[in-house]
Protein backbone atom coordinates (compact mmCIF):
# COMPACT_ATOMS: atom_id res chain seq x y z
CA UNK A 1 0.00 0.00 0.00
CA UNK A 2 2.93 2.31 0.69
CA UNK A 3 6.05 2.76 2.86
CA UNK A 4 5.57 2.41 6.62
CA UNK A 5 7.11 4.60 9.28
CA UNK A 6 6.40 2.04 12.02
CA UNK A 7 4.48 -1.17 12.63
CA UNK A 8 3.68 -3.03 15.83
CA UNK A 9 1.81 -6.30 16.48
CA UNK A 10 0.50 -7.38 19.89
CA UNK A 11 -1.58 -10.39 20.98
CA UNK A 12 -4.80 -9.44 22.78
CA UNK A 13 -6.09 -12.98 23.51
CA UNK A 14 -5.84 -16.50 22.13
CA UNK A 15 -7.87 -15.66 19.03
CA UNK A 16 -7.15 -12.00 18.36
CA UNK A 17 -4.13 -9.91 17.42
CA UNK A 18 -3.88 -6.14 17.28
CA UNK A 19 -1.61 -4.48 14.71
CA UNK A 20 -0.74 -0.80 14.39
CA UNK A 21 0.78 0.51 11.14
CA UNK A 22 1.86 4.12 10.62
CA UNK A 23 2.20 5.11 6.96
CA UNK A 24 4.48 7.83 5.62
CA UNK A 25 1.60 9.12 3.49
CA UNK A 26 -1.95 9.62 4.77
CA UNK A 27 -3.43 8.65 1.39
CA UNK A 28 -1.71 5.24 1.61
CA UNK A 29 -3.33 4.69 5.02
CA UNK A 30 -6.76 5.58 3.66
CA UNK A 31 -6.26 3.24 0.72
CA UNK A 32 -5.28 0.39 3.06
CA UNK A 33 -8.48 0.81 5.09
CA UNK A 34 -10.64 1.01 1.96
CA UNK A 35 -9.17 -2.12 0.36
CA UNK A 36 -8.63 -4.35 3.40
CA UNK A 37 -11.36 -3.56 5.93
CA UNK A 38 -13.79 -6.46 6.44
CA UNK A 39 -12.37 -8.26 3.38
CA UNK A 40 -11.50 -12.03 3.59
CA UNK A 41 -7.73 -12.62 3.64
CA UNK A 42 -6.17 -15.80 2.28
CA UNK A 43 -3.35 -15.60 4.84
CA UNK A 44 -6.00 -15.90 7.56
CA UNK A 45 -7.88 -18.80 5.97
CA UNK A 46 -10.33 -16.26 4.56
CA UNK A 47 -10.74 -14.64 7.94
CA UNK A 48 -11.51 -10.93 7.96
CA UNK A 49 -9.57 -8.03 9.43
CA UNK A 50 -11.21 -4.99 10.97
CA UNK A 51 -9.40 -1.75 10.15
CA UNK A 52 -9.84 1.79 11.45
CA UNK A 53 -8.12 4.94 10.22
CA UNK A 54 -6.88 6.49 13.45
CA UNK A 55 -5.88 10.14 13.85
CA UNK A 56 -3.62 11.20 16.70
CA UNK A 57 -1.81 14.14 18.27
CA UNK A 58 1.30 14.14 20.46
CA UNK A 59 2.49 16.71 22.97
CA UNK A 60 5.81 16.80 24.79
CA UNK A 61 5.55 18.95 27.91
CA UNK A 62 7.54 19.61 31.07
CA UNK A 63 6.98 17.00 33.80
CA UNK A 64 6.39 19.69 36.40
CA UNK A 65 3.76 21.37 34.19
CA UNK A 66 2.03 18.00 33.69
CA UNK A 67 1.86 17.47 37.46
CA UNK A 68 0.39 20.95 37.93
CA UNK A 69 -2.37 20.54 35.31
CA UNK A 70 -3.03 16.80 35.65
CA UNK A 71 -6.41 17.48 37.29
CA UNK A 72 -7.44 19.60 34.31
CA UNK A 73 -6.64 16.73 31.95
CA UNK A 74 -8.70 14.39 34.14
CA UNK A 75 -11.71 16.75 33.99
CA UNK A 76 -11.96 16.10 30.25
CA UNK A 77 -12.09 12.29 30.65
CA UNK A 78 -15.93 11.99 30.29
CA UNK A 79 -15.96 13.86 26.97
CA UNK A 80 -13.08 11.72 25.67
CA UNK A 81 -15.00 8.55 26.51
CA UNK A 82 -18.06 9.95 24.77
CA UNK A 83 -16.03 10.64 21.63
CA UNK A 84 -14.31 7.22 21.81
CA UNK A 85 -10.86 8.74 22.25
CA UNK A 86 -7.91 7.14 23.98
CA UNK A 87 -5.46 9.21 26.02
CA UNK A 88 -1.96 7.92 26.81
CA UNK A 89 0.79 9.31 29.01
CA UNK A 90 4.44 8.35 28.52
CA UNK A 91 6.99 9.38 31.12
CA UNK A 92 10.57 10.27 30.20
CA UNK A 93 12.95 7.36 30.84
CA UNK A 94 15.99 9.60 31.32
CA UNK A 95 17.50 10.30 34.73
CA UNK A 96 16.23 13.89 34.78
CA UNK A 97 12.67 12.86 33.76
CA UNK A 98 12.22 16.38 32.42
CA UNK A 99 9.36 15.66 29.99
CA UNK A 100 6.07 13.80 29.68
CA UNK A 101 4.61 12.86 26.29
CA UNK A 102 0.83 12.97 25.89
CA UNK A 103 -0.96 11.21 23.05
CA UNK A 104 -4.62 11.43 22.11
CA UNK A 105 -6.03 9.26 19.31
CA UNK A 106 -9.34 8.24 17.84
CA UNK A 107 -11.25 7.40 14.68
CA UNK A 108 -13.08 10.73 14.46
CA UNK A 109 -10.84 13.49 13.09
CA UNK A 110 -13.14 16.17 14.50
CA UNK A 111 -13.07 14.61 17.97
CA UNK A 112 -9.26 14.40 17.92
CA UNK A 113 -9.04 18.02 16.75
CA UNK A 114 -11.38 19.12 19.54
CA UNK A 115 -9.36 17.27 22.18
CA UNK A 116 -6.13 18.68 20.71
CA UNK A 117 -7.44 22.24 21.09
CA UNK A 118 -8.41 21.54 24.70
CA UNK A 119 -4.96 20.14 25.51
CA UNK A 120 -3.20 23.05 23.79
CA UNK A 121 -5.16 25.54 25.91
CA UNK A 122 -4.25 23.71 29.12
CA UNK A 123 -0.52 23.37 28.39
CA UNK A 124 -0.28 27.01 27.20
CA UNK A 125 -0.95 28.17 30.76
CA UNK A 126 -2.47 31.47 31.81
CA UNK A 127 -0.78 34.86 31.62
CA UNK A 128 -0.33 36.40 35.07
CA UNK A 129 -1.71 39.94 34.85
CA UNK A 130 -2.22 43.00 37.01
CA UNK A 131 -4.95 45.40 35.88
CA UNK A 132 -4.99 43.84 32.42
CA UNK A 133 -1.22 44.09 31.86
CA UNK A 134 1.44 41.35 32.08
CA UNK A 135 2.92 41.23 35.58
CA UNK A 136 6.71 41.55 35.65
CA UNK A 137 9.65 42.87 37.65
CA UNK A 138 13.22 43.29 36.41
CA UNK A 139 14.38 41.34 39.48
CA UNK A 140 12.75 38.22 38.04
CA UNK A 141 15.44 38.15 35.35
CA UNK A 142 17.82 36.70 37.95
CA UNK A 143 17.53 33.85 40.44
CA UNK A 144 17.57 36.30 43.35
CA UNK A 145 15.23 36.78 46.33
CA UNK A 146 12.20 37.68 44.21
CA UNK A 147 12.55 34.55 42.12
CA UNK A 148 12.92 32.48 45.29
CA UNK A 149 9.62 33.94 46.53
CA UNK A 150 8.07 32.80 43.26
CA UNK A 151 9.39 29.27 43.84
CA UNK A 152 7.96 29.32 47.38
CA UNK A 153 4.50 30.11 45.98
CA UNK A 154 4.87 27.18 43.57
CA UNK A 155 5.67 24.81 46.43
CA UNK A 156 2.89 26.11 48.68
CA UNK A 157 0.15 25.68 46.05
CA UNK A 158 1.62 22.80 44.00
CA UNK A 159 1.48 24.95 40.89
CA UNK A 160 4.02 26.10 38.28
CA UNK A 161 4.80 29.69 37.36
CA UNK A 162 7.09 30.03 34.35
CA UNK A 163 8.97 33.24 33.65
CA UNK A 164 9.74 34.38 30.12
CA UNK A 165 12.67 36.76 30.47
CA UNK A 166 12.55 37.75 26.81
CA UNK A 167 8.85 38.63 26.69
CA UNK A 168 8.97 39.81 30.33
CA UNK A 169 5.93 37.98 31.62
CA UNK A 170 4.84 35.06 33.83
CA UNK A 171 2.56 32.13 32.96
CA UNK A 172 0.50 30.21 35.51
CA UNK A 173 -0.08 26.44 35.36
CA UNK A 174 -2.47 24.87 37.82
CA UNK A 175 -6.13 24.70 38.90
CA UNK A 176 -8.24 27.75 38.01
CA UNK A 177 -9.43 28.02 41.63
CA UNK A 178 -5.87 28.79 42.84
CA UNK A 179 -5.01 31.44 40.24
CA UNK A 180 -6.46 34.44 42.11
CA UNK A 181 -4.62 33.60 45.35
CA UNK A 182 -1.30 33.09 43.56
CA UNK A 183 -1.82 36.27 41.52
CA UNK A 184 -2.45 38.34 44.67
CA UNK A 185 0.75 37.09 46.31
CA UNK A 186 2.83 37.78 43.20
CA UNK A 187 1.41 41.30 42.86
CA UNK A 188 2.22 41.93 46.51
CA UNK A 189 5.88 41.01 46.41
CA UNK A 190 6.54 42.58 42.98
CA UNK A 191 5.08 45.89 44.24
CA UNK A 192 7.29 45.67 47.31
CA UNK A 193 10.29 44.90 45.12
CA UNK A 194 9.81 47.92 42.83
CA UNK A 195 11.90 50.16 45.08
CA UNK A 196 14.74 47.63 45.48
CA UNK A 197 15.63 47.10 41.81
CA UNK A 198 18.37 49.23 40.24
CA UNK A 199 19.94 49.12 36.78
CA UNK A 200 23.59 49.87 36.04
CA UNK A 201 23.58 50.70 32.33
CA UNK A 202 26.77 49.79 30.47
CA UNK A 203 28.45 51.60 27.60
CA UNK A 204 30.45 49.65 24.98
CA UNK A 205 33.66 49.61 27.03
CA UNK A 206 31.90 48.65 30.26
CA UNK A 207 30.03 45.88 28.46
CA UNK A 208 33.28 44.31 27.22
CA UNK A 209 34.72 44.64 30.73
CA UNK A 210 31.68 42.90 32.20
CA UNK A 211 31.94 40.06 29.67
CA UNK A 212 35.61 39.51 30.48
CA UNK A 213 35.35 39.11 34.22
CA UNK A 214 33.79 42.35 35.44
CA UNK A 215 30.38 40.87 36.12
CA UNK A 216 32.07 38.20 38.24
CA UNK A 217 33.62 40.95 40.35
CA UNK A 218 30.24 42.58 40.99
CA UNK A 219 28.51 39.27 41.81
CA UNK A 220 31.36 38.23 44.14
CA UNK A 221 31.10 41.44 46.17
CA UNK A 222 27.29 41.78 46.27
CA UNK A 223 26.31 38.11 46.15
CA UNK A 224 25.37 35.93 43.20
CA UNK A 225 21.63 36.06 43.96
CA UNK A 226 21.50 39.85 44.01
CA UNK A 227 22.82 40.71 40.55
CA UNK A 228 22.03 39.63 37.01
CA UNK A 229 23.47 40.47 33.60
CA UNK A 230 20.65 41.70 31.34
CA UNK A 231 21.46 41.80 27.61
CA UNK A 232 17.92 41.55 26.19
CA UNK A 233 17.80 45.23 25.18
CA UNK A 234 20.57 47.63 26.25
CA UNK A 235 23.33 45.92 28.28
CA UNK A 236 22.97 46.48 32.01
CA UNK A 237 23.63 44.89 35.37
CA UNK A 238 20.47 44.57 37.48
CA UNK A 239 21.03 44.98 41.23
CA UNK A 240 18.31 43.78 43.61
CA UNK A 241 19.07 45.43 46.92
CA UNK A 242 19.57 48.69 48.76
CA UNK A 243 20.70 52.03 47.38
CA UNK A 244 24.09 51.43 49.03
CA UNK A 245 24.49 48.15 47.13
CA UNK A 246 23.56 49.96 43.91
CA UNK A 247 26.21 52.63 44.55
CA UNK A 248 28.72 49.90 45.35
CA UNK A 249 28.01 48.22 42.00
CA UNK A 250 28.42 51.54 40.19
CA UNK A 251 31.80 52.06 41.84
CA UNK A 252 33.01 48.58 40.83
CA UNK A 253 31.92 49.11 37.22
CA UNK A 254 33.51 52.57 36.98
CA UNK A 255 36.77 51.46 38.57
CA UNK A 256 37.08 48.19 36.68
CA UNK A 257 36.27 49.49 33.20
CA UNK A 258 38.85 52.30 33.44
CA UNK A 259 41.77 49.99 34.28
CA UNK A 260 41.97 48.49 30.82
CA UNK A 261 40.36 45.43 29.30
CA UNK A 262 42.19 42.12 29.09
CA UNK A 263 41.69 39.56 26.36
CA UNK A 264 40.83 36.86 28.85
CA UNK A 265 37.35 35.44 28.49
CA UNK A 266 35.31 35.36 31.67
CA UNK A 267 35.89 32.22 33.72
CA UNK A 268 32.39 31.36 34.92
CA UNK A 269 31.21 28.78 37.39
CA UNK A 270 30.60 25.57 35.45
CA UNK A 271 27.02 25.45 36.78
CA UNK A 272 26.24 28.97 35.51
CA UNK A 273 24.06 29.48 32.44
CA UNK A 274 26.24 30.84 29.63
CA UNK A 275 23.44 33.23 28.57
CA UNK A 276 22.21 34.88 31.79
CA UNK A 277 25.36 34.12 33.84
CA UNK A 278 23.40 33.07 36.91
CA UNK A 279 22.94 29.64 38.44
CA UNK A 280 21.18 27.63 35.73
CA UNK A 281 17.46 27.06 36.33
CA UNK A 282 16.29 23.67 34.96
CA UNK A 283 19.87 23.17 33.67
CA UNK A 284 20.72 21.36 30.46
CA UNK A 285 24.23 20.50 29.27
CA UNK A 286 25.16 20.38 25.58
CA UNK A 287 27.66 17.97 24.04
CA UNK A 288 30.34 20.66 24.27
CA UNK A 289 29.92 20.84 28.04
CA UNK A 290 28.29 24.27 28.34
CA UNK A 291 25.29 24.71 30.63
CA UNK A 292 22.05 26.62 29.94
CA UNK A 293 18.83 27.43 31.74
CA UNK A 294 16.04 25.66 29.86
CA UNK A 295 14.38 29.04 29.19
CA UNK A 296 17.65 30.57 27.93
CA UNK A 297 18.27 27.54 25.71
CA UNK A 298 14.82 27.87 24.13
CA UNK A 299 15.48 31.56 23.41
CA UNK A 300 18.87 30.69 21.88
CA UNK A 301 17.21 28.15 19.59
CA UNK A 302 14.54 30.62 18.49
CA UNK A 303 17.12 33.30 17.67
CA UNK A 304 19.02 30.89 15.37
CA UNK A 305 21.76 32.08 13.03
CA UNK A 306 20.55 32.43 9.45
CA UNK A 307 24.05 32.46 7.98
CA UNK A 308 25.29 31.57 4.51
CA UNK A 309 24.98 27.85 5.23
CA UNK A 310 21.38 28.10 6.43
CA UNK A 311 19.67 28.09 9.83
CA UNK A 312 22.18 27.15 12.54
CA UNK A 313 21.96 27.18 16.32
CA UNK A 314 25.42 27.71 17.78
CA UNK A 315 26.50 27.38 21.42
CA UNK A 316 27.33 30.75 22.98
CA UNK A 317 29.58 29.33 25.70
CA UNK A 318 32.97 30.83 26.42
CA UNK A 319 31.54 34.34 25.95
CA UNK A 320 30.48 33.44 22.42
CA UNK A 321 33.69 31.66 21.40
CA UNK A 322 32.40 28.06 21.45
CA UNK A 323 30.23 28.14 18.26
CA UNK A 324 29.57 24.38 18.39
CA UNK A 325 26.39 23.63 16.42
CA UNK A 326 23.53 22.28 18.53
CA UNK A 327 22.58 18.85 17.15
CA UNK A 328 19.09 17.88 16.02
CA UNK A 329 19.08 15.15 18.68
CA UNK A 330 19.74 17.75 21.39
CA UNK A 331 16.83 19.82 20.08
CA UNK A 332 14.51 16.80 20.26
CA UNK A 333 15.76 15.82 23.71
CA UNK A 334 15.75 19.23 25.38
CA UNK A 335 12.83 21.17 23.83
CA UNK A 336 9.13 20.80 24.43
CA UNK A 337 7.01 19.94 21.40
CA UNK A 338 5.73 23.54 21.15
CA UNK A 339 9.24 25.02 21.32
CA UNK A 340 10.60 22.46 18.84
CA UNK A 341 7.79 23.27 16.41
CA UNK A 342 8.63 26.99 16.64
CA UNK A 343 12.31 26.28 15.94
CA UNK A 344 11.49 24.05 12.97
CA UNK A 345 9.14 26.72 11.60
CA UNK A 346 11.92 29.33 11.86
CA UNK A 347 14.29 26.96 10.08
CA UNK A 348 11.74 26.32 7.32
CA UNK A 349 11.17 30.06 6.90
CA UNK A 350 14.92 30.58 6.45
CA UNK A 351 15.07 27.70 3.95
CA UNK A 352 12.24 29.18 1.85
CA UNK A 353 13.55 32.75 1.89
CA UNK A 354 16.94 31.59 0.65
CA UNK A 355 15.37 29.90 -2.38
CA UNK A 356 13.22 32.58 -4.06
CA UNK A 357 13.69 30.90 -7.46
CA UNK A 358 12.42 27.54 -6.16
CA UNK A 359 9.83 28.25 -3.46
CA UNK A 360 7.33 31.03 -2.79
CA UNK A 361 4.59 31.85 -0.33
CA UNK A 362 1.06 32.13 -1.70
CA UNK A 363 0.38 35.89 -2.10
CA UNK A 364 -3.16 35.62 -0.68
CA UNK A 365 -3.38 37.53 2.62
CA UNK A 366 -3.11 35.24 5.68
CA UNK A 367 -2.83 32.10 3.55
CA UNK A 368 0.73 31.08 4.39
CA UNK A 369 0.90 28.08 2.03
CA UNK A 370 4.04 27.42 -0.01
CA UNK A 371 4.33 26.47 -3.66
CA UNK A 372 7.20 25.23 -5.79
CA UNK A 373 8.06 27.16 -8.95
CA UNK A 374 7.82 25.18 -12.20
CA UNK A 375 8.94 26.79 -15.46
CA UNK A 376 6.57 24.58 -17.45
CA UNK A 377 3.48 25.69 -15.50
CA UNK A 378 1.78 29.01 -16.20
CA UNK A 379 -0.57 29.10 -13.22
CA UNK A 380 -0.57 27.59 -9.74
CA UNK A 381 -3.83 27.14 -7.82
CA UNK A 382 -3.28 27.14 -4.07
CA UNK A 383 -4.58 23.99 -2.37
CA UNK A 384 -5.50 26.06 0.68
CA UNK A 385 -7.20 29.26 -0.54
CA UNK A 386 -7.83 28.02 -4.12
CA UNK A 387 -6.63 31.33 -5.58
CA UNK A 388 -4.65 31.10 -8.88
CA UNK A 389 -1.16 32.64 -8.95
CA UNK A 390 0.76 33.53 -12.12
CA UNK A 391 4.05 31.61 -12.22
CA UNK A 392 5.75 34.35 -14.27
CA UNK A 393 5.29 37.36 -11.99
CA UNK A 394 3.99 35.52 -8.86
CA UNK A 395 0.98 37.81 -8.58
CA UNK A 396 -2.74 37.06 -8.65
CA UNK A 397 -4.21 38.85 -11.66
CA UNK A 398 -6.71 36.37 -13.13
CA UNK A 399 -7.05 36.62 -16.91
CA UNK A 400 -5.19 39.96 -17.05
CA UNK A 401 -1.71 39.87 -18.58
CA UNK A 402 1.38 40.45 -16.43
CA UNK A 403 2.14 43.76 -18.18
CA UNK A 404 -1.42 45.05 -17.84
CA UNK A 405 -1.49 44.12 -14.16
CA UNK A 406 1.89 45.78 -13.58
CA UNK A 407 0.64 48.98 -15.21
CA UNK A 408 -2.52 48.92 -13.13
CA UNK A 409 -0.72 48.19 -9.87
CA UNK A 410 2.05 50.72 -10.46
CA UNK A 411 -0.38 53.61 -10.10
CA UNK A 412 -1.28 52.63 -6.57
CA UNK A 413 2.34 51.85 -5.68
CA UNK A 414 3.92 54.94 -7.20
CA UNK A 415 3.62 57.06 -4.06
CA UNK A 416 5.11 54.28 -1.96
CA UNK A 417 7.96 53.70 -4.44
CA UNK A 418 8.69 57.44 -4.54
CA UNK A 419 8.86 57.49 -0.76
CA UNK A 420 11.32 54.56 -0.77
CA UNK A 421 13.55 56.34 -3.27
CA UNK A 422 13.54 59.49 -1.15
CA UNK A 423 14.74 57.69 1.98
CA UNK A 424 17.17 55.41 0.08
CA UNK A 425 15.33 52.10 0.44
CA UNK A 426 15.84 49.47 -2.26
CA UNK A 427 14.33 46.04 -2.90
CA UNK A 428 16.38 42.86 -3.08
CA UNK A 429 16.57 41.79 -6.75
CA UNK A 430 16.00 38.16 -5.75
CA UNK A 431 13.21 38.08 -3.16
CA UNK A 432 12.02 41.74 -3.15
CA UNK A 433 12.71 42.27 0.56
CA UNK A 434 13.09 46.02 1.24
CA UNK A 435 16.48 47.17 2.57
CA UNK A 436 17.87 50.42 3.96
CA UNK A 437 21.59 51.26 4.11
CA UNK A 438 22.36 53.76 6.83
CA UNK A 439 26.17 53.53 6.87
CA UNK A 440 29.16 51.39 5.90
CA UNK A 441 30.32 49.86 2.64
CA UNK A 442 28.25 49.12 -0.46
CA UNK A 443 28.14 45.39 0.18
CA UNK A 444 24.70 44.41 1.50
CA UNK A 445 23.32 41.06 2.63
CA UNK A 446 19.59 40.55 2.17
CA UNK A 447 17.83 39.78 5.43
CA UNK A 448 15.27 37.72 3.54
CA UNK A 449 17.10 35.36 1.19
CA UNK A 450 20.70 36.01 2.29
CA UNK A 451 22.04 36.92 -1.16
CA UNK A 452 25.00 39.35 -1.33
CA UNK A 453 24.21 42.60 -3.18
CA UNK A 454 26.08 45.55 -4.64
CA UNK A 455 24.17 48.54 -3.29
CA UNK A 456 25.18 50.72 -6.26
CA UNK A 457 23.90 48.60 -9.17
CA UNK A 458 22.02 45.83 -7.28
CA UNK A 459 24.02 43.03 -8.91
CA UNK A 460 23.83 39.86 -6.80
CA UNK A 461 26.51 37.40 -5.69
CA UNK A 462 26.58 34.09 -3.84
CA UNK A 463 29.54 35.07 -1.64
CA UNK A 464 30.74 38.28 0.01
CA UNK A 465 34.28 38.23 -1.54
CA UNK A 466 32.77 38.24 -5.05
CA UNK A 467 30.76 41.34 -4.17
CA UNK A 468 33.82 43.15 -2.81
CA UNK A 469 35.78 42.18 -5.93
CA UNK A 470 33.01 43.63 -8.10
CA UNK A 471 32.95 46.91 -6.11
CA UNK A 472 36.72 47.32 -6.42
CA UNK A 473 36.85 46.43 -10.12
CA UNK A 474 33.87 48.51 -11.26
CA UNK A 475 33.83 51.46 -8.85
CA UNK A 476 37.40 51.52 -7.53
CA UNK A 477 36.30 51.39 -3.87
CA UNK A 478 33.97 49.42 -1.62
CA UNK A 479 32.23 52.43 -0.04
CA UNK A 480 31.34 56.04 -0.65
CA UNK A 481 33.59 58.48 1.19
CA UNK A 482 30.75 60.03 3.21
CA UNK A 483 29.74 56.57 4.47
CA UNK A 484 33.28 55.86 5.62
CA UNK A 485 33.29 59.09 7.63
CA UNK A 486 30.08 58.26 9.53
Amino acid sequence: MGPLEMKNVTKEDSNRFKAVAIFDDENDARQAVTKLHDVPQSLLNNGKVSLDLVSSSKFKISSKIYQAVEQQFASHTPSRHKDHLSFHTYFDSSVQQRYVTLKVEGVSVKAVAKATNEIEKIIAGRLVENEGKPLWSSSLASNGPLYQQLKNIEMSYNIVILRDRQKRHLRYFGPDRLYAAAQELIIGFTDADANTTHAVHLDARQFIWACRGGFDQVSTVLGRNFVTFDMTSTPKIIVTGSADQYRQALAIVDAGSTKGITNDVRSSNKEDCVICWTSADDPITLHCGHVYCLDCFERLCMSGNAGDSGFLIECQGGAGTCREVVTSQELRDELSSAALEDVLEASLTTYIRRRPHELRYCPSPDCGYIYRIHASTKTYTCVNCLEPTCMSCHEQHGTMSCDDYKDLASGGNEAFNRFKREINIKDCPECKTSMEKVMGCNHMTCGGCGVHICWVCLETFKEAPSCYGHLTAVYGRIADMEDLLL
